[in-house]
């Protein structure tokens, strides 16, 4: 008997960023995508505030920067 691998159709592929658990695939229960809930959208928010995270990354200088007048 062949063993079926793919994941439960309610499991997706990604897991939450912040606690590693499964996030749900049914679009009802997402509604903290890409969290698993809304205490990890809320640490992330609080990692963000706090500069945990930051974008290192340099910005184009294509547009120049418009000053108030």
């Amino acid at each position: 008997m062949p063993v079926d691998a793919s994941p439960p159709p309610h499991a997706a592929s990604e897991p939450c960023p912040v606690c590693s658990r499964a996030i749900p695939d049914q679009p009802t229960e997402r509604k903290y995508h890409p969290f698993c809930s809304r205490r990890c959208q809320q640490v992330d928010l609080m990692r963000w505030m706090n500069g945990r995270y930051a974008i290192t990354e340099e910005l184009p200088d294509d547009e120049p920067f418009l000053q108030d007048e």
